[in-house]
């Protein structure tokens, strides 16, 4: 009798490793703390390597970078990337898409310039600026994406030099008593101008002087210039001073009203002066009486007789009296 065939056996598809989602690694070059990451799917089946370089690369890209950027570009830290196939151990580049960088520069970051991160081509002797770094200098810090492995360099850049267009004080002429001081106010343009620096200077110092700060003190009377120029560009502008004597203060008056006690407007005087203060009394008597017309003209006199003798108190009363019998 035929025996039945038997079923074939199926075996079980194995379930694939599953991939991680990141390549990464980090490192310690020369005190810089480097973290470079990628898609496992920009770098499948690799291994990301950091290290530091040659002292003959470092040299030929110093000497790149003084060429292409600036003969004050300093590299701050320059970095060999580069990633590694598993399987082969050959060197492999990103597959559609890009590595992040990041280099912690700590103590070598300078904020005294702009950061760049370059790539140097060695075969060529050759550096290209990596258009998306970006520089953190409150965590001295900076950043990019990395479309291929070779070398990059972190670079300080001296700042661009802005020029001094101009200079401006607030006012263009101000009026002093000897004594008085205040400072003056340059706007230097434009605001974002490199060196800032500027000079003070009076026509006339034993009228007016200044120090470096802007501020001026007047000594006595006359006019005197106050300039202020630019370091850069020499641009300049001034500023008028007038000094002048203080006038004498002018005759002081209480001014008193007096009731002998009637009724009627002919009872009171107002506004007569009980008591003048002045360089010149015999001015300020008569400039007291004509202002507040209470007493006539005529008895102007009277009065300058009656202050000069001290009889002021019955002199007033008289006066007083006499008006009122009018």
């Amino acid at each position: 009798t035929a025996q039945p065939t038997p079923e074939p056996t199926v075996q079980p598809t194995p379930e694939p490793t599953p991939q991680p989602e990141k390549v990464e690694t980090t490192a310690d070059v020369d005190g810089t703390q480097v973290k470079v990451s990628a898609d496992s799917k920009v770098l499948p089946d690799a291994e990301l390597k950091v290290s530091s370089v040659s002292d003959e690369v470092k040299n030929k890209a110093d000497q790149a970078v003084k060429n292409k950027l600036d003969p004050e570009a300093e590299i701050l830290e320059i970095l060999d990337i580069k990633a590694v196939d598993k399987t082969t151990n050959q060197e492999k580049q990103p597959e559609g898409g890009t590595v992040s960088v990041e280099m912690s520069l700590n103590e070598k970051y300078k904020d005294n310039g702009d950061i760049k991160i370059v790539h140097f081509d060695d075969s060529k002797d050759e550096v290209n600026v990596v258009d998306n770094a970006v520089a953190d200098k409150d965590n001295k810090t900076v950043s990019f994406e990395a479309s291929h492995f070779s070398y990059y360099a972190a670079v300080k850049v001296p700042k661009a030099s802005v020029s001094v267009s101009g200079v401006n004080l607030k006012w263009d002429s101000l009026k002093l008593y000897p004594g008085d001081s205040t400072t003056l106010q340059a706007t230097v343009s434009p605001e974002n101008a490199t060196n800032k620096n500027v000079l003070w200077t009076s026509s006339d110092d034993s009228i007016v002087s200044v120090d470096t700060d802007g501020k001026i003190t007047a000594h006595k009377e006359g006019t005197a210039t106050i300039t202020v120029t630019t370091e850069d560009g020499n641009h300049f502008d001034t500023t008028l001073i007038e000094v002048k004597n203080q006038e004498p203060k002018a005759a002081s008056v209480s001014n008193q009203t007096y009731n002998d006690g009637g009724s009627g407007d002919g009872n009171v005087i107002k506004k007569l002066a009980a008591t003048v203060t002045g360089t010149n009394p015999d001015t300020s008597i008569r400039q007291a009486a004509l202002m507040n017309g209470d007493v006539p003209a005529w008895m102007i006199p009277s009065i300058i007789g009656l202050f000069a003798g001290g009889g002021i108190l019955i002199g007033v009363i008289a006066l007083i009296k006499r008006k009122r019998s009018e």
